[in-house]
Formats: structure tokens, C-alpha cells, sequence
């Protein structure tokens, strides 16, 4: 039985590659240790609340005399690292949280792993380490080159990451997604923001004149491209996870509200009022991105794996479980 140790697996995509890991994997031991910040719930596992294979441990990273105990407690063999502070604004305001753990505390799970001798880590990471472009898409081979605070962290704990498995040996692999989107994700995110934005007939704040290009994942697909890496795992090597799909921020918006609108129930006097009125251009954030794209020819090319789900159908399905979240607070 292979025992895996998932950290931050509680967010939006740990806790969706930990239930997908379950079901995929069913001789596996999965160890989910989470800090339960604002962006972390235990309601993300009522699917698998009486499994004896899933074990979750309320713990900070960054606590390493706590993980210590867990790792000679269950004695991991794979680790996946999902934890970070992760909210691009959040980290404009304050930095302090994300060197914290995004730096500090992926450096002890590297010692730990190191030090009882995990087969593979999997450190999970942004593309936005590689800052903007106009045109093209990045390699893993580009220089990185964040441009604020959040993914300066994630830049640094990539560089260390990799710095283990030249130093030391440790069979380390950091992968670098696209934007994430679907099912649970926290409203600071900007889908679920503009969704529950017009099902509470909220103003949706676009930043600047909403022309800001991002490269677009289903959640799900990404948690697929984790569980063929683990099975192609390739120590020290970096992978793109991208699905190819660019959009500008404001059709992205336009798109949400006419799906928004048109999947209420036709008594519902919101359908009428969910139109592009609640659009608010509000003033650029500082430091502000224009474009993200990267390259994911070779994930591709090393495990096979591609997008199993088209982008519309993907995003309709996010706003159809957002739907009926409200059909169920309004019960």
C-alpha cells in the first residue's frame, strides 16, 4: 500500500485530487494535513468522511515539529504540496504570509522528505512565475520572472524545490498550471466571484478595461495531469498543466452572466436582472499582468495525458453547481 501525504489538501484543487486520488487509487493511504485558513473546508470530503483511507490532520506547514510526527507516524511515500497562500491581491497588501509558507514552509517538508526518504515530491506551483507575454507561450525552459509578490514566493520555492533534487538527490518534480476554475472554489477566485456577484445582483468589479488575456484548467483535468505524473514521474523535471484555452477576463464575465442568467429557473425575477449592466470597471490592480500562456506539449508528450473536458461544457457545469448551491440556501 502506497501512502501519500497531501498538504493544503483541504483548498479548492487538494481537496479535488484527493477525492479523485481515493477513487483512482484504492489500496492507496491518503494523509490530508491542512491549516484551515478562510479558503480550506472539511466540507470538501463528505464523499469520503467514513473511508479509513482517508486520514486528515488540522496542521500548518510551517510547523515543522507537527509534520515530523506525521511522517514518522505514517512514513509517506509520495508527497504532494498544494499548500500555499495563494490570492494575488492579498499578497499585494501583505507579503509576509506567503514568503511564510510558500518559501519557509515548503523548505521544512523538503527537509522532512529528505530525512525519511520519500520516492516523490510534487510540488505544486503557478504560471504565473513566468510573468506576462504578448505573444507566444512559455516552455519550462523560459527564465521566470514574476511580477508580484505571490508568485515571487512561488518562484522561490520552485528554485528550492529543484535546488533538493541537484543538492541532495530528492526526486523532485514542480509542475505549473494554468488558471484553475470549477466546483468549491472560493469566492476571492474570479469565476466564483462573478457568479455569486450576479446571483446576489452584486456589482462585478473588472479590473482596468478587462482586457487582461489568462490561459484556462477545469480543475478536475488538472488533478488527472498530477495522477499521470505520479505514474511517469520523472525526478527534477518542471511540467506545464494548461488546456490551451486563452480568454480576456471581460468575455469571460459575459459568457458567466449569460449562463448564470439562463440556467435560473424561469419564475426567478434575478434572470432578467443578471445582464452585462453589472459590469463595474474599477481601477487596475498594482502590477497587473496582461497575459499568462504557457506550453503543455511535454506533459503531453511524457505521460500522454490531455484535457478529458471541452472548456464551455466545463464552465457551464461550474456554474450549474454554483446554481444549485443558491437553490439550496434558498430552501
Amino acid at each position: 500500500m502506497k501512502t501519500y501525504l497531501i498538504t493544503g489538501g483541504a483548498g479548492f484543487v487538494g481537496s479535488h485530487f484527493v477525492r479523485i486520488l481515493h477513487g483512482a487509487e484504492k489500496d492507496a493511504l491518503i494523509i490530508n494535513v491542512d491549516k484551515l485558513t478562510y479558503s480550506g473546508s472539511m466540507d470538501n470530503f463528505k464523499s469520503i468522511k467514513s473511508s479509513k483511507r482517508h486520514v486528515f490532520y488540522r496542521a500548518d506547514i510551517c510547523r515543522q515539529e507537527i509534520l515530523e510526527k506525521l511522517y514518522e507516524r505514517h512514513k509517506p511515500d509520495i508527497v504532494v504540496n498544494f499548500a500555499a497562500e495563494s490570492h494575488v491581491d492579498r499578497s499585494i497588501d501583505s507579503s509576509r504570509k506567503f514568503i511564510r509558507t510558500n518559501v519557509e514552509g515548503l523548505r521544512g517538508m523538503l527537509d522532512l522528505s529528505l530525512k525519511h526518504g520519500v520516492e516523490s515530491f510534487i510540488q505544486i506551483s503557478t504560471d504565473e512565475v513566468y510573468g506576462p507575454l504578448s505573444e507566444g507561450s512559455f516552455s519550462e525552459n523560459a527564465c521566470l520572472n514574476p511580477r508580484n509578490p505571490y508568485a515571487a514566493s512561488k518562484a522561490a520555492g520552485d528554485l528550492l524545490a529543484l535546488s533538493y533534487k541537484h543538492t541532495h538527490d530528492l526526486p523532485v518534480v514542480v509542475t505549473r498550471s494554468a488558471n484553475n476554475f470549477g466546483e468549491n472554489q472560493h469566492r476571492e477566485k474570479l469565476v466564483p466571484k462573478i457568479i455569486e456577484n450576479e446571483l446576489e445582483l452584486k456589482k462585478i468589479p473588472i479590473y482596468g478595461d478587462g482586457r487582461q488575456v489568462r490561459e484556462w484548467i477545469y480543475v478536475k483535468d488538472h488533478c488527472g495531469a498530477l495522477l499521470e505524473l505520479i505514474k511517469n514521474f520523472k525526478p527534477g523535471e518542471i511540467y506545464n498543466i494548461t488546456s490551451g484555452f486563452e480568454m480576456e477576463n471581460i468575455e469571460l464575465a459575459k459568457m458567466l452572466i449569460k449562463m448564470t442568467a439562463k440556467g435560473l429557473n424561469g419564475s426567478d425575477s434575478r434572470a432578467k436582472e443578471i445582464n452585462e449592466g453589472l459590469l463595474d470597471f474599477v481601477e487596475d490592480r498594482k502590477g497587473h499582468d496582461f497575459r499568462y500562456s504557457i506550453r503543455g506539449d511535454k506533459l503531453r508528450n511524457d505521460t500522454g495525458w490531455k484535457p478529458a473536458y471541452d472548456f464551455e461544457k466545463a464552465i457551464e457545469k461550474t456554474v450549474d453547481w454554483h446554481l444549485s448551491l443558491d437553490r439550496r440556501n434558498g430552501d
